[in-house]
């Protein structure tokens, strides 16, 4: 059972952390190069749902993995040790995990419905609406970053006990 909750864990969190890298740094920033902005938003915010879909899903899957590990006891020399669990794989994938849920279900409405009051995106011209969406946007970036960041930790530090 532990080999079957690690090797999904780290299945998880890979993939998790490969789609935001992907998302973050090749596929918008290639659809809002290649495209007229209001295109591009469009893509984007179509793709956005999918994207915290995979991160509450592997979220989950990572923080049960990592409670479920640490309250596992080592071995020593043929003898059970029980050992203080380390509760950093525990914190970040809780944090990755709420940070995540914020962003897709407190945030992106948000954004959705001030991204219907922009009329588009073609011009830099500052409405209330855009304003308030631009600050939306800077947050979640901020979030994304920060859940990036944990999960690359997570996963070095994962790695490094294989």
């Amino acid at each position: 059972m532990v080999r079957i909750s690690n090797a999904l864990c780290y299945l998880a969190l890979s993939l998790w952390v490969g789609a935001m890298v992907f998302f973050t740094f090749i596929a918008a920033p290639a659809l809002f190069a290649g495209l007229p902005r209001d295109q591009a938003a469009r893509a984007v915010g179509a793709i956005f749902p999918k994207y915290y879909l995979i991160g509450y899903v592997a979220g989950t899957v990572i923080l049960v993995a990592s409670v479920l590990r640490a309250r596992r006891p080592a071995y020593l020399a043929g003898y059970t040790v029980r050992r203080a669990p380390s509760r950093w794989p525990v914190l970040a994938a809780a944090v990755m995990l709420v940070l995540t849920l914020y962003a897709g279900l407190v945030l992106l409405p948000e954004a959705q419905q001030l991204q219907a009051q922009i009329p588009t995106f073609e011009t830099d011209q500052m409405t209330p609406a855009r304003e308030a969406f631009q600050r939306i946007h800077g947050i979640t970036w901020a979030l994304n970053l920060v859940v990036l960041v944990l999960g690359a930790l997570l996963l070095v530090s994962r790695a490094a006990v294989l």
